[in-house]
């Protein structure tokens, strides 16, 4: 099975859904790998960026993050 590494660029379109393209890929992906047609990967340092990120840039509240990353893991 070929294994992918997940990056926040991917999975902010993912969750915010702001760029139509990019996020129709997104979810193409991620919605793969959850079918088992490859295998996510991803990477505490990304986990982390992607809390900054919707944290500082699209204003999430902390609760809404943690849940987020928590359904993530």
């Amino acid at each position: 099975m070929k294994r992918l590494i997940l990056d926040t660029n991917l999975l902010v379109r993912f969750l915010v859904q702001d760029d139509a393209k990019q996020a129709v890929a997104a979810t193409k992906l991620i919605n793969d790998g959850q079918s088992g047609v490859y295998e996510l990967l991803l990477d505490r340092m990304v986990l982390a960026d992607l809390v900054y990120v919707l944290i500082s840039h699209y204003k999430r509240t902390r609760v809404d993050v943690a849940n987020t990353a928590l359904a993530i893991v």
